[in-house]
């Protein structure tokens, strides 16, 4: 057994003690009573800390500091064990004997860097792509690589500084087409500005004063501007169509680049569910692609092979209509287990736990409100559907609780028979009761986010090792999670 299927068969181990606590969902608290999944001595530790502890309980996995848990063994023992099975701490070994960030693979640049351009794109953005347009230019090099596809590439932030900051022909590809015309307009408006823009991020790299705003006037009156001279709009492709995993990606860019060397990089900055896992199976079943370099996200869209949503509506298909190829699992160790998360785990793995451990605050009085309200729709509509128990963002509007309850049954369309008094009897018979179990849960729960995000890569980065890469991929911490809370990538190179 390999030391990835070992760290795997640790993360699914691990969460299957507490899969009861992570497939669950927050709105049924009250009426299902989820407090009980709690094990016994850590709920009851839970209940004698302060609510200043359990604010700062999820910014404990990043911390030597677990003094605020003295006392409360038995959490503390359970973080320990989190810390231990961290992805980067799994990892950190293999990464280092395969170097694929090492700093003899930096690729000099004599263009400014990103970071000296005007405000081009939204700060997140453009943290997530200063740096992983400088991974992928040193994969560029490495692998000799010269075309490369984005797909997913939304309104193509990361395939426009490719091409136009770094000369490298783009096939940016999306399933949208209203991505691609965004995507479109924004490149125009670029070309237009880009000889200007490059010109005063290299003067700021010098450290030159910038023209005042009277200069450039007069530059531009005595013909000392920029004309239209940005790079050649063929350099980057935009293309709208939906990709699966037996998509002929090479050729679809030979369609588009008549000069096609047959030598591309497959780049996506967070691909959307499915989307990730069948770029893997396109960039193994591709040739002509020599590395791939994806940071996934939205891991609630994925599609689970041994997991069927109770709440959703049985299909049996229809004709002309295209069967949905699962995204996990992706290795033959967890198919061979029928291994599956759930949709409520995969939505926790999708929550910014960097942020929250950041921001160090409990839950918003909202979702009390919410598994409140939960309790009042099962108790007076008992054949309520479940997709009519969505209520959306309506907390934030709200006066009070009753104004909440009231809302709530003019979104979802359905009059009963209750008055504010008895609305007002819900709220204060849950309160006292629940209000610290809530925090209590959800701020433990969220500790196990890492875990399933980890479950859900190494699955992904054992797949690419039984295809043929063991020694040629890896997963890496690409972003600052409190800036960009999905920041890992998955990268294989056939070189």
């Amino acid at each position: 057994m390999s030391c990835l299927q070992n760290d795997l068969l640790r993360l699914t181990s691990f969460l299957s003690d507490y899969h009861p606590v992570v497939d669950t969902c927050m709105v049924t608290f009250i009426s299902e009573d989820l407090y009980r999944v709690l094990p016994d001595p850590i709920g009851a530790e839970l209940l004698t800390l302060s609510d200043e502890t359990l604010s700062v309980l999820p910014s404990l996995l990043f911390s030597d500091d677990l003094s605020p848990l003295d006392g409360a063994e038995f959490t503390r023992k359970l973080i320990l064990h989190l810390k231990s099975l961290s992805i980067d701490s799994l990892l950190e070994k293999r990464n280092s004997q395969l170097g694929f960030m090492a700093a003899s693979n930096k690729v000099e640049d004599t263009k400014a860097d990103l970071q000296y351009f005007d405000k081009i794109m939204p700060p997140k953005k453009t943290h997530e792509v200063q740096l992983m347009s400088a991974v992928v230019r040193r994969l560029v090099a490495n692998n000799n690589a010269q075309f490369l596809v984005d797909l997913g590439s939304g309104k193509a932030y990361l395939s426009q500084v490719m091409s136009f900051l770094h000369n490298i022909p783009v096939l940016a590809i999306d399933s949208q087409e209203i991505n691609t015309r965004g995507a479109d307009a924004r490149q125009r408006n670029l070309q237009r500005k880009w000889a200007s823009l490059e010109s005063r991020a290299a003067d700021r790299k010098e450290g030159k004063d910038l023209p005042t705003r009277k200069q450039r006037i007069k530059n531009k009156l005595e013909g000392k501007t920029f004309g239209d001279n940005g790079p050649a709009e063929k350099i980057l492709k935009l293309s709208t169509q939906f990709v699966s995993d037996d998509t002929d990606l090479g050729g679809i860019v030979e369609q588009q680049f008549s000069n096609f060397s047959h030598r591309m990089g497959i780049i996506g900055l967070h691909t959307c569910g499915n989307l990730s896992p069948s770029s893997l199976k396109i960039f193994l079943a591709s040739k002509s692609a020599k590395f791939i370099c994806n940071v996934g996200c939205c891991y609630h869209a994925l599609d689970e092979e041994f997991y069927t949503n109770p709440h959703l509506p049985v299909t049996t298909g229809n004709a002309g209509t295209e069967a949905i190829v699962p995204g996990f699992p992706l290795s033959s160790v967890l198919r061979g287990k029928r291994f599956w998360l759930g949709r409520n785990a995969r939505m926790l793995a999708s929550q910014p736990l960097g942020r929250l451990a950041e921001n160090k605050n409990l839950p918003s009085s909202s979702l009390f409100w919410r598994a409140v309200l939960q309790v009042i729709l099962v108790e007076n509509i008992p054949n309520l559907a479940f997709n009519d128990h969505r209520v959306g963002r309506i907390a934030a509007k709200s006066q009070d609780f009753v104004d909440y309850v009231r809302r709530a049954l003019k979104k979802i369309d359905i009059e009963i028979s209750i008055s504010d008094e008895k609305i007002q009897d819900y709220f204060d018979k849950y309160q006292e009761e629940y209000t610290q179990k809530l925090n209590c849960f959800y701020q433990l729960r969220s500790l196990f986010a890492p875990i399933i995000e980890g479950i859900i890569l190494l699955d992904r980065l054992l797949f690419m090792e039984e295809s043929g890469f063991s020694e040629n991929s890896t997963v890496v911490r690409m972003f600052d999670s409190s800036v960009s809370p999905r920041c890992y990538a998955i990268i294989g190179s056939r070189s």
